[in-house]
Order: structure tokens, then sequence, then C-alpha cells
């Protein structure tokens, strides 16, 4: 799974120049959750040292993942908003 995650995350920074990911979810619970992270990390040391500054997140509680996800893309949409409004 760790390998499919650092997969995804050169693809996500590919086209959105990501910063971030938060992986939530039943698979991320317990110890899996923390094996997953770290092997996406290692790969992508190892095989993407470009994208060594992205920071993989696990929620704290896994259930609550798409809520937290939503109000992240709102502060987003809201703070574009408020720069576009300046001019910036």
């Amino acid at each position: 799974m760790g390998y499919y995650l650092a997969i995804a995350v050169f693809e996500m920074h590919r086209i959105f120049n990501i910063e971030n990911v938060v992986i939530f979810g039943g698979v991320t619970a317990g110890l899996s959750g923390g094996i997953m992270k770290e092997e996406a990390e290692r790969i992508i040391k190892e095989k993407f040292p470009q994208l060594s500054h992205i920071k993989i997140h696990l929620t704290p509680e896994p259930s609550y993942g798409g809520a937290i996800g939503a109000g992240y893309l709102a502060n987003l949409e809201r703070r574009r908003r408020e720069t576009s409004a300046k001019g910036l």
C-alpha cells in the first residue's frame, strides 16, 4: 500500500503541486496506517527525492477524515477568493 501511496503522491504533486497529503479511512487505523505512511515516505525519498519535502499526515481519528478534508478545501477556496479580491 505504501508503494501505491508514494506513486499517488508523485502524480498529485505533478498535477497539483501539493505540499501536504492527509490519508484517512479504516485502512489507516492502528499500526497499518503508520506502516503505510513510513513505507511511502521511504519510497518517495529513494525514487523521488525532489518530493521529500512533502508531508504525509494521518488523521487522529480515521472516521473524521472526510470532514477534515472538506474543511481544508473550504479554507483553500476562501483564501483563493480573498487573494483574488485583493488583486494578487
